[in-house]
């Protein structure tokens, strides 16, 4: 009997969700995790956490808008409002798509408009991976909502001086609007419990929210506030492009997952996007949305290695290139998560039911 409790309570804590770790990776606080019934799982004797306030700072691509569909789930979020930045499509469009995710998924949370164009540099779109519209595929109900009156920069700090000390800011697009605010704002830096950005790649290569604005990035990374790095690797293991390896689908090996996961949850309202953006090879690469699960289920996922990094500030293909060392002392560098732990395929479905018509 001693044997199945204690498996239960190791379940439990693996199913829980925001984590702090120490310096040797040990777990400090627990907190909630996404489940199709909205339940939180709490570990055996273990006081419930309240929800971590978060700021998304996003661009609003087809990612981004998952990710915030994913958010307004999350139990260990609470999600305070959503700062705008000009990024893969142009600052209107990226306020008008946020809109209709929030909408969809019933978050009613201020969506501030930030950034026109990065800090030093031309503003620079990305329709190869995301379309003209930065849907890629997904046709969103229209809304009525309106664009909140606070710009992104009154939204930081009116929320920061709200958290007392708590506030997360999960940036998933380029980071204009908080190397911007942290310039205007360095009072902020206090106020802020943690920046989590979605940013860079370990191979080198150009990696768009790096390499979009390079000198916003560059000015967090100076600013002193507390910051930690999940790059784009993180999709590489979570996400594969066809069927998983399941006896059952081995006659659909080249369909889409998010086809699959479509069919196999017709009652879903997100089947519809989900078979829309199956249909395109565009924006499958859910990096948002996996940022924000990270930060949800951190207690259960892959903790993060001290690293040196640098940001190249070179104008051309160069600029916003990223290296990542591995730190030589603990008190240098910052938190970098390597990778994902997270099957995409199992967090689609999960999502699709906490969505059932």
């Amino acid at each position: 009997m001693k044997k199945v409790t204690a498996l239960l309570v190791a379940v439990m804590l693996l199913l829980c969700g925001c984590a702090k770790y120490d310096k040797n990776g040990r777990v400090l606080t627990t907190g909630g995790t996404l489940y199709p019934n909205g339940g939180l799982v709490e570990a055996a004797g273990a006081a419930k956490q309240s929800p971590i306030p978060v700021i998304l700072d996003v661009d609003g691509g087809a990612d981004d808008v998952l990710a915030v569909i994913l958010a307004a789930k999350c139990e260990g979020l609470d999600v305070r409002g959503i700062a705008v930045t000009q990024g893969c499509v142009d600052l209107q469009t990226a306020g008008r798509n946020v809109l209709m995710a929030c909408a969809f998924a019933n978050l009613d949370v201020p969506v501030a408009l930030g950034a026109e164009k990065p800090m030093e540099r031309e503003a620079v779109t990305d329709p190869q991976h995301h379309g003209a519209d930065g849907l890629a595929g997904m046709q969103l109900p229209p809304t009525e909502r309106a664009l909140s009156e606070l710009t992104a920069e009154e939204l930081y700090c009116q929320v920061a001086d709200e958290c007392n000390g708590r506030l997360q800011i999960i940036t998933l697009g380029p980071l204009t609007n908080l190397g911007q605010v942290l310039k205007s704002h360095p009072e902020l830096i206090g106020k802020i419990e943690r920046v989590v950005a979605g940013c860079g790649t370990l191979d080198g290569l150009p990696e768009f929210n790096a390499q979009n604005d390079p000198e916003a990035l560059q000015m967090v990374m100076d600013s002193g506030v507390s910051l930690t790095f999940l790059v784009n690797n993180i999709c590489d293991r979570s996400f594969v492009e066809f069927t998983p390896l399941r006896d059952d689908l081995i006659s659909r090996q080249g369909t889409s997952r998010y086809i699959l996961c479509a069919e196999n949850r017709p009652k879903s309202r997100l089947s519809q996007l989900y078979m829309e953006i199956g249909k395109t090879e565009k924006g499958n690469r859910m990096y948002g949305y996996l940022v924000v699960d990270w930060v949800n289920n951190e207690q259960a996922a892959q903790p993060p290695e001290q690293m040196v990094v640098t940001v190249s500030l070179e104008e051309g293909e160069k600029g916003g290139q990223m290296q990542f060392d591995t730190a030589l002392r603990a008190d240098e560098g910052y938190p970098v998560v390597l990778e994902s732990t997270t099957l995409l395929w199992d967090k689609l479905e999960e999502l699709a039911e906490c969505y059932n018509k």
